[in-house]
């Protein structure tokens, strides 16, 4: 009986194995696309960074704040985004973010898996700030987790869904 137990055990290990090894790779372009997409938030480069979107691309982001603030999400398309990344918006932007300074930010693809339909990777940054308020600065660190879903749009891979949730706490 014990024989047979092992057998089995062989046997799914085997299974397993080729599982793992039919299992469809990543394309390495839908991988080059998440990564250009965190080089252009690291270089501010918001045109670059859209250009990575489908057109109906929809962006559901949350932040966490803590020290008993709410959270705080907001869902829009990529459309939308456009609209609120105009000049006159980006104008007031000084004034909202007055004491706040990015420090560094760094990223990394933590997980990546396909069908033939599409392509889900997962990423995180970790972004260092400084705030000064009356003079009084305090640096912080904000863990950013994504979920990219990539399809292929025209024989490119495009970034059809991004969900994003930045931690403050």
């Amino acid at each position: 009986m014990k024989y047979i137990f092992a057998v089995l055990l062989v046997l799914v290990g085997a299974v397993s194995f080729v599982g793992i090894v039919v299992a469809e790779e990543v394309p390495v372009e839908a991988r080059q696309q998440v990564e250009s997409y965190y080089a252009a938030l690291k270089k501010e480069d918001l045109d670059k960074a859209k250009s990575l979107f489908t057109p109906s691309a929809e962006l559901n982001m949350t932040w966490k704040y803590g020290n008993e603030l709410p959270d705080e999400s907001l869902t829009l398309t990529i459309h939308e985004l456009e609209q609120v990344l105009k000049p006159e918006v980006l104008a007031e932007m000084p004034e909202l973010m007055k004491g706040y300074k990015e420090l560094s930010r760094t990223s990394e693809i933590t997980s990546a898996n396909t069908d033939k339909e599409q392509v889900v990777i997962v990423g995180q940054q970790t972004i260092r700030y400084q705030i000064t308020y009356e003079n009084s600065p305090w640096e912080g660190e904000a863990k950013e987790n994504d979920t990219f879903t990539l399809i292929k749009e025209k024989g490119e891979w495009k970034i059809s869904e991004l969900k994003s949730v930045t931690d403050y706490q």
